[in-house]
């Protein structure tokens, strides 16, 4: 079966620890059973998601996460088919993305001022993958 990997962003209707942790609880349980796996990142009631696994399941999966209301103006950044899993490591790997772990990116730094800067993602959505991919390196 090939492999698919959506990365996407959206805004959460409320923020804050409560609301976080429940979503990575019910990612974790939920990418586990279906093998999806994945990273998502964090700042100022943004979130910066990719997920990766059986094109079928994940896009059944997608679905769900469109419809859920905890966030909104979901923008998908992304669709790919994969050779490889790039975040296979976690059913679902999170981090916090605070001022402090951007201020050395230089130009990538514009991206995280309050938040992820979704309109230029969305103008230039590699620049998720290198995002995701600084981080997730950064968490081995």
């Amino acid at each position: 079966m090939p492999l698919l990997q959506i990365i996407y962003t959206s805004t959460l209707v409320e923020d804050g620890p409560a609301v976080l942790s429940s979503i990575l609880e019910t990612s974790v349980r939920n990418n586990a059973r279906e093998d999806i796996t994945g990273m998502l990142l964090h700042s100022a009631g943004n979130l910066l998601q990719v997920i990766e696994g059986e094109a079928d399941l994940l896009r059944a999966r997608y679905a769900r996460i469109c419809a859920d209301p905890r966030h909104k103006g979901l923008i998908e950044l992304s669709q790919d088919t994969i050779p490889d899993r790039e975040f296979g490591l976690w059913s679902m790997g999170v981090r916090n993305v605070e001022a402090e772990d951007i201020a050395p990116a230089g130009a990538s730094a514009v991206l995280f001022s309050g938040g992820f800067d979704r309109q230029i993602l969305a103008a230039r959505p590699g620049l998720a993958r290198e995002m995701l991919t600084l981080f997730s390196h950064h968490m081995r």
